[in-house]
């Protein structure tokens, strides 16, 4: 039998369900492996040039306010997902770092997103792709809201 996806389903979750999958973003995002893997794709990717950068499935923020506290990133960042208790978690978490006037979070729809094409310097989407129905998809919406030659950052391995 075939497990579902928990964030394909996620706005049907009850309350304390939901609370249960943010605390575990928030913990693993606080995690010295997993934040020293990101930190090092976000060195790798030179944003701190980037004037507006998209995180795509941005859960509680974590990537998301890792980036805005940057000290060489002074950019702009919209951070978009799915479920609206994730976003309004991602929200309270950047109010309470102080992040708020820099980052923009919103509900959405990754595999069709709202955005302008050409409208972003740098995407993001980490620990997104193994939990779309199409990652294809997800990859050519991305693409059509980046800047030509601008970088793109998938990181994936959320296996738990």
């Amino acid at each position: 039998m075939a497990k579902s996806d928990v964030y394909q389903s996620i706005s049907a979750l009850a309350p304390d369900a939901l609370q249960k999958i943010i605390d575990r973003l928030e913990f693993r995002g606080k995690d010295p492996i997993f934040a020293a893997m990101r930190d090092a794709y976000l060195d790798r990717m030179d944003l701190g040039s980037c004037a507006r950068v998209l995180d795509l499935g941005c859960g509680s923020g974590v990537a998301t306010r890792a980036l805005a506290a940057r000290a060489d990133f002074k950019g702009e960042i919209v951070g978009i997902d799915l479920s609206e208790a994730l976003i309004a978690a991602a929200k309270g978490f950047a109010s309470d770092e102080g992040l708020s006037d820099r980052i923009e979070f919103r509900t959405g729809d990754c595999l069709n997103l709202e955005d302008a094409d050409d409208s972003y310097d740098a995407v993001i989407t980490h620990t997104l792709i193994s939990h779309v129905s199409d990652p294809g998809g997800l990859i050519a919406s991305a693409a059509r809201v980046l800047k030509q030659g601008s970088p793109m950052a998938m990181f994936d391995g959320d296996y738990a």
